[in-house]
């Protein structure tokens, strides 16, 4: 048996500190592990993490280690006793003021428990419990504006607070807007945070923060939870995530970290940077609930897109006239074009001729895609990543004859590939990748929004096919994940031409982007405020998954009898139903959602005594807690 105490936040906070001790080798409380980077079982995956050094004894203590794997071992369920435990002992930590804890239950449930308490802070810090306080309205500052406007706001904030000797933390989407940020701010000395470095360099980070004058952080998502002294702007660069969550952990935004801190800490205050936004910034810009008013930019009164007739781009030979004559406008005057495809893959969905059945995965409820690198092609899963040569077997009847149902970006690129043979194409998508080369190149084929540091040459056009894809899942986010994805080509594309195809297999999935910014933040609000949706109420899943799909829809229908029953507390539980992929890495997947007014104690309490059956995982997301 292993027995594990995990402090992190993932896949949020700073990293990870693991205490571990195979009882079958070592007694627990056993510190022979100390100081060696290990992959510590967790659970049915592995998950990589540091255990503390020896010279980091003192910040725990040899005995509360001993305590740590006794408590985890001798009650395996979460009292409040255990929760007193972990917040003490997370007040040690290093890492953060907001620790979350996973704590590992011979039952197999998983549970996140935030802790947001101003006393975590590192050594050094100005905030104190007693300093901190719940506000009624935290205070919060947005700038509306296109990418280049906005840095130079950003710019002002930091050198202001800087001057006051305050700190500022600058939380950016992903590593290579960190990078971007830290050359674009050389001159304003900022710190770079990396969750991923050794945890010498990590002791020395926090080492530098904890005391002195004011700091300038920069980092990604993670940083968030940090706590430099005087700490007084947590900006966030596109608060939003237009991805959607299909995995069994709970995800949390920076959006949220960010309002909990300006919450509780006083002289902290969010702000909020993007041309567009979450629907919960838009609620909180367009009521008034901000500290300072915002001019809104063109956009929110007049759509930015040309919204084209829908168009199959299910097969290469059909890529439409019209995208082609804008590509030619574009080669033309030797400027880029950006054509944004929403299916990943060279060829996706297949089909077997003999039998017409979809050939998936056999581990995922996933069709397979067609990807070539290097001149190879294979058969790969989106999810999982294994590959099944270049002629998989039906695995209804075991014919090799397969036919695509669709075209994804590696097609897209090639089409384009073929129709101008001397220009320079680069593809970028999660299955096949190469950012390097897309700072000149003619055409840019991708999955994602580049941003305009990534690219040298003007970019003249931006072409989104198959637009409004993600409404085919069945999820109240769809329409603002697919609005969100064109809208950010708004902002990064400088005065490009945008044009819109829409998805042709999907009825309106046009009509999001005929609307200025401002019509469709209106419309989408008003629903949610009819649903009872975020922003106003809460929103919760609970996620089970487990080899065996009885027990898991079982246990998911226990938890929706036990939420029932809470019924005079404002809670009501919608579901269970499968996931939007019913079957991940071998594992069945069910979802819970829990509809809620304002969290509450009963509906807490709930959650963390509840148990999942033998061979079931169950998560919570840490907001409703």
């Amino acid at each position: 048996m292993i027995i594990e105490v995990v402090f992190n936040a993932p896949p949020y906070g700073p990293f990870d500190y693991i205490v571990g001790a195979d009882s079958a080798k070592e007694t627990p409380g056993d510190l022979s592990l100390v100081g060696r980077r290990v992959e510590a079982p967790f659970g049915r995956s592995r998950r990589r993490g540091y255990v503390l050094k020896e010279k980091q004894k003192s910040a725990f203590g040899e005995s509360a280690l001993k305590s740590v794997l006794s408590v985890i071992d001798d009650k395996p369920v979460l009292d409040a006793d255990n929760l007193r435990f972990a917040e003490n002992m997370a007040e040690r930590c290093l890492a953060s003021p907001a620790v979350f804890c996973d704590l590992l239950y011979p039952a197999d449930l998983r549970i996140t428990i935030p802790l947001f308490s101003s006393a975590l802070e590192p050594r050094g810090a100005e905030h104190s419990r007693s300093a901190s306080r719940k506000k009624d309205r935290p205070p919060v500052s947005v700038v509306c504006a296109k990418f280049e406007e906005r840095f130079e706001s950003y710019r002002a904030i930091v050198a202001e607070t800087l001057a006051r000797g305050e700190s500022a933390l600058l939380v950016m989407p992903a590593v290579s807007d960190v990078r971007y940020a830290l050359a674009r701010f050389a001159d304003l000395s900022p710190i770079e945070w990396n969750s991923a470095a050794s945890l010498s360099a990590i002791e020395s980070f926090f080492g530098k923060i904890s005391s002195g004058g004011g700091h300038f952080i920069v980092g990604a998502r993670r940083a968030v939870f940090l706590r430099p002294s005087k700490l007084s702007k947590i900006i966030i660069e596109r608060d939003y995530d237009y991805g959607h969550k299909d995995g069994r952990k709970p995800y949390y935004v920076s959006r949220d970290a960010a309002l909990a801190a300006a919450s509780v800490i006083n002289g902290v205050e969010a702000v909020f940077g993007g041309l567009v936004f979450s629907s919960q910034i838009f609620e909180m810009l367009s009521s008034g609930a901000l500290k300072r008013p915002v001019n809104m930019p063109a956009e929110y009164s007049a759509s930015p897109f040309e919204t084209e007739r829908p168009a199959d781009f299910s097969r290469p030979s059909q890529v439409s006239e019209r995208l082609s004559s804008m590509l030619d406008a574009a080669y033309a005057v030797g400027s880029s074009a950006i054509i944004h495809s929403g299916r990943k893959g060279t060829l996706s969905g297949y089909y077997c001729r003999a039998c017409s059945a979809i050939i998936k995965c056999p581990d995922c409820d996933v069709a397979l895609s067609l990807v070539e690198t290097n001149g190879v092609a294979d058969f790969r899963c989106p999810y999982c990543s294994k590959t099944f040569g270049a002629t998989p077997r039906c695995p209804k009847c075991g014919s090799s004859e397969a036919k695509s149902l669709s075209f994804g970006a590696g097609g897209m690129a090639s089409e384009i590939k073929r129709l101008y043979p001397a220009a320079k194409v680069a593809t970028v998508s999660s299955l096949s990748s190469d950012v390097d080369d897309v700072a000149d190149a003619d055409f840019i084929v991708t999955t994602s929004p580049i941003p305009p540091y990534l690219t040298k040459k003007k970019t003249l056009v931006v072409a989104i096919t198959d637009a409004g894809l993600d409404m085919a899942h069945p999820e109240f986010t769809a329409a603002e994940r697919s609005f969100l994805r064109a809208a950010e080509y708004a902002d990064f594309a400088g005065g490009a031409r945008l044009a819109v195809f829409p998805a042709s297999r999907l009825a309106g999935a046009g009509d999001i982007f005929a609307k200025s910014f401002g019509d469709f933040y209106a419309a989408e609000l008003s629903a949610r405020k009819e649903l009872g949706y975020p922003p106003y109420g809460g929103l919760a899943a609970m996620t089970f998954a487990g080899k065996n799909e009885k027990k898991v829809f079982a246990a998911a229908v226990r938890a929706v009898e036990g939420l029932n029953a809470l019924a005079a507390e404002g809670v009501e539980a919608l579901g269970p139903s499968p996931g939007p992929r019913k079957r991940l890495r071998g594992n069945y997947i069910y979802k819970v959602m829990i509809k809620y007014s304002a969290p509450s104690a009963a509906l807490r309490n709930y959650l963390l005594s509840g148990r999942a059956a033998s061979g079931v995982v169950a998560n919570v997301d840490a907001a409703v807690l």
